[in-house]
């Protein structure tokens, strides 16, 4: 996001055809914006990128910060 805010939510699907979800992580430790957010396969951590050069691994579910990975250089 442009406010560099990384929002997680649930999807949830309404038989009727409607579409919903829940906020539940709200990650604004980002200093430059985000450019790149993917999950691991089991969805529980969330690898996120940005602007700053920096890598860093996040629990999906609370938005702790698992890990950091030194910037990039391209």
């Amino acid at each position: 996001a442009l406010d560099c805010t990384v929002r997680v939510w649930t999807r949830s699907v309404d038989p009727a055809g409607g579409e919903g979800g829940e906020l539940t992580c709200e990650i604004q430790r980002f200093q430059k914006p985000v450019r790149v957010a993917l999950f691991t396969p089991d969805g529980r951590s969330l690898l996120v990128g940005g602007g700053d050069r920096v890598l860093s691994l996040w629990d999906a579910e609370n938005g702790t910060n698992v890990r950091t990975f030194g910037g990039w250089l391209s």
